[in-house]
C-alpha cells in the first residue's frame, strides 16, 4: 500500500475541486442549498441567517456524504478481503465476460453499420415484445454467452 501524506492529499483535493468540471458547480449548489435564486442571492434578497443555514446544511451533506462513503470503503474493503482468495477464479470469469461483451458490441456494430433496415425493424420488433419475455431472453442469453466463452477458453 503506498503511503499519501496529509498535504499530498489536500492538494488533490485542492486540485480537484477547482478543475473545470467541479468549480463551475459550486454556485448553483450554493444556491440550491439557500433555498433561493441566482439573481436574489446576487441582489442580497435572502433571508436574514441565509449564510449560517448556508454553511449548516453544507456541512451536514458533506458529513453524511462522508459517511456513506466511509462505509462503503469499509463494507467493500471487506468483501475485497474476502474474495482474495478467489482472485484467480475471479480473473478468468471477469476477463470471459469483459470479452463475452467485446464481441457482443463489436457483432452488433457491424450488423448496424452492414443491415440498418433490418437493424430498425428488430429494435422495433423488441420494443414491441412483453418485458417478461425480454427478461427472460436476457438471461438466458447472458448464460449461454458466459458459459461459451467458459468453454471455449477452457
Amino acid at each position: 500500500m503506498t503511503n499519501v501524506s496529509i498535504a499530498a492529499a489536500l492538494l488533490a483535493g485542492m486540485l480537484s475541486f477547482l478543475s473545470p468540471c467541479v468549480l463551475p458547480l459550486v454556485p448553483p449548489y450554493l444556491v440550491y442549498l439557500t433555498g433561493t435564486s441566482l439573481e436574489r442571492l446576487a441582489d442580497g434578497e435572502t433571508k436574514p441567517g441565509a449564510k449560517r443555514q448556508t454553511i449548516v446544511v453544507a456541512l451536514l451533506f458533506v458529513l453524511g456524504f462522508s459517511i456513506v462513503f466511509v462505509a462503503y470503503g469499509a463494507a467493500l474493503g471487506g468483501l475485497g478481503h474476502l474474495l482474495t482468495g478467489h482472485a484467480r477464479l475471479l480473473t478468468r470469469v471477469l476477463g470471459a465476460l469483459t470479452i463475452a461483451l467485446g464481441l457482443l458490441f463489436a457483432i452488433e456494430g457491424l450488423v448496424f453499420a452492414a443491415f440498418p433496415g433490418a437493424a430498425k425493424r428488430a429494435m422495433e420488433s423488441v420494443l414491441a415484445t412483453p418485458e417478461h419475455s425480454l427478461r427472460l431472453v436476457g438471461l438466458v442469453s447472458a448464460v449461454a454467452g458466459v458459459l461459451l466463452i467458459w468453454f471455449v477458453r477452457g
